[in-house]
Formats: C-alpha cells, sequence, structure tokens
C-alpha cells in the first residue's frame, strides 16, 4: 500500500536516512587490542623472570580473545550493506484508517497536526 494512494492523506514533506553502520569504532578498538597485545608480549618475552609471571599471561590471553571478538565483529558490520529508510511528514484527514496505516507504517512523531512516518522494514538495526 503506497503512501500516495491513501485518500484522506496529505503528504507535505519526504526524505530519507541512510543507515551509518560503519565498523570504525570496532576497528579502532581492535587496533588497540592488537598494540596492547604486542607490548605485554614483547613484556613477557623480555621480562625478568620473577614469581609474578602470571599476570602477563593472563593479559595476553585477555587481549588475544579482544583482538579476536573486536577484529570479527569490525569484519563482519564491513561487509553489511547500508540501507536507507524513507520518512514522510503527512496529514490525515477524519475518513483514514489508523490501523490501517499502522499495518504499513511506524508513525515516528506527532507535531500538532503532522505526523511524521517511515515504512516498516525488515531491517535489525533501526534509525531514528
Amino acid at each position: 500500500m503506497l503512501l500516495e494512494n491513501i485518500d484522506g492523506v496529505t503528504i507535505l514533506n519526504e526524505y530519507t536516512k541512510s543507515s551509518d553502520l560503519g565498523p570504525s569504532s570496532l576497528i579502532v578498538i581492535s587496533f588497540i587490542c592488537v598494540i596492547l597485545f604486542t607490548s605485554s608480549t614483547i613484556v613477557l618475552i623480555k621480562g625478568k623472570k620473577s614469581k609474578i609471571e602470571l599476570i602477563p599471561i593472563i593479559l595476553n590471553i585477555v587481549l588475544a580473545i579482544g583482538c579476536s571478538i573486536f577484529g570479527i565483529l569490525g569484519l563482519c558490520f564491513l561487509f553489511q550493506k547500508p540501507y536507507e529508510v524513507k520518512y514522510y511528514e503527512v496529514i490525515f484527514d477524519d475518513k483514514v484508517d489508523i490501523n490501517e496505516l499502522c499495518e504499513n507504517y511506524n508513525i515516528e512523531e506527532q507535531r500538532g497536526n503532522i505526523f511524521v512516518l517511515s515504512e516498516k522494514s525488515d531491517n535489525t538495526f533501526y534509525i531514528k
């Protein structure tokens, strides 16, 4: 059901917002983990043999797990396709059935008589 074909709905404005699911923060965190992992490995290898060798080993294991998790998440977001959500600013007449309209559109906000609608989609991430 197209919004343009519904009697009693006047479209005032129409715009789209693109998804911004960039993996930049995950890549930065992963890079920091790699640097910390490398530096702690160097400290572990060149460090003096002492009774407290367990702390750098545990730190290395935690940082290796962190590098792996953030690296995999960064790669997953890197290959995700961006999508767009279409928004409409509309005015309704009294003859419009709101329930029928809500089956295909989300009501995002209301400013007096003006409603902002977005198309319902199957995307997991929701942009507002």
